[in-house]
């Protein structure tokens, strides 16, 4: 069965207020979900109602519950993940300071339509997505930098590696199965992104001699978040940053400049331009405070990593939108174009 894969926010980048504004109205899994929710909660939160935060076609989303007691934020998701290390990664960096959002409720199961969707409740934080400042950019910066440092003593680092090491077996293989199309100009494998493929050779290429998957192997390689995006960062009202959705953390074991890759193609290449662009990368550089070796380097790893999984995702019948393809072949190019300014930034 061909089905599309769950992307974790649909179009730009998030930005402003977090509004839940999008009524299931008649989706036929509406009470089946609201009832899922409810059987997890004490009789005395009442039925309750959900309120999309995108539109979804699918039980898979981000929505708020509301019940007789308040208000909860619940996520589903068909990606199981590992969601006891999640559970204890979470737990681990509260107990050390680091700002995240706790669960309350982990991997009940929903069924629908023949797949399996894991559903967690969380706390529902009053803040907002990222503005695009200064101040902003070096809150992120601080929250991931507190987050490094107590994931260097996660009991269960060695089990994170050991997922990690699993990703990069299936990564090689797919890899490998990329350069042979490029040997044979055969791009069948690509499935409705195969015309993307073909005009996209010298990128795949490059992804062929340069993808490194056996991240876990290289020196300094620790848990990291491994998905450091602006739709998984709430700023609260003090302007501090709250990490969330650790949903890839139990398999991301990786030196610390792939979280910083990612922060800085996300909060600082793809919202800033000119002198702000500027101050945004030297803002990350001082408040992380650690020289990084080759950021854009690890800047097109990202890149090549996210083609790669989606080309594993093809595989199993799983359709990744061409966007996605596009935006990593430029994310790349992007990187490639400012090691220059990368490298007086952050060395």
């Amino acid at each position: 069965m061909v089905r599309q894969h769950e992307l974790g926010w649909i179009g730009e980048a998030p930005s402003g207020e977090i509004l839940f504004e999008h009524d299931l109205l008649q989706a036929p899994w509406k009470q089946e979900l609201i009832e899922t929710v409810h059987a997890a909660f004490p009789p005395s939160v009442g039925a309750g109602e959900m309120i999309s935060l995108q539109p979804t076609a699918g039980p898979a989303g981000s929505y708020r519950f509301s019940g007789k007691t308040g208000s909860w934020f619940v996520r589903v998701s068909s990606r199981w993940g590992s969601p006891e290390i999640e559970m204890d990664l979470v737990n681990f960096l509260v107990e050390r300071g680091v700002s995240v959002n706790l669960f309350m409720i982990v991997g009940v199961e929903l069924e629908w339509e023949g797949l399996s969707y894991r559903v967690d409740v969380r706390e529902l934080i009053d803040g907002r997505h990222y503005d695009g400042t200064k101040t902003d950019v070096s809150s992120v910066a601080e929250a991931i930098r507190r987050c490094h440092h107590a994931l260097r003593d996660f009991p269960r680092a060695e089990e994170v590696r050991s997922n990690r090491r699993v990703i990069a077996e299936t990564h090689t293989k797919t890899r490998n199965s990329i350069a042979d199309a490029l040997r044979r100009d055969d791009f069948e494998i690509f499935g409705p992104s195969e015309s993307w493929a073909i005009t996209n050779k010298q990128f795949l290429s490059e992804l062929v001699d340069g993808y490194e998957p056996n991240q876990m192997d290289l020196e300094g390689a620790q848990c990291i978040h491994g998905d450091l995006h602006p739709g998984n960062v709430i700023y609260q009202g003090s302007g501090k940053a709250m990490l969330i959705d650790f949903e890839y953390s139990p398999a991301a074991f990786a030196p610390v400049e792939w979280d910083l890759a990612y922060l800085v193609q996300r909060f600082c290449l793809r919202q800033l331009s000119g002198s702000a662009l500027t101050e945004g990368l030297e803002t990350v550089a001082r408040v992380y405070g650690t020289p990084m070796r080759d950021l854009a380097d690890a800047m097109r790893q990202t890149c090549w990593y996210c083609v790669t999984a989606a080309q594993v995702l093809c595989a199993q019948g799983i359709v990744v939108p061409v966007s996605e393809y596009e935006k990593f072949a430029m994310m790349s190019e992007q990187a490639n174009e400012m090691r220059g300014l990368l490298a007086e930034a952050f060395f």
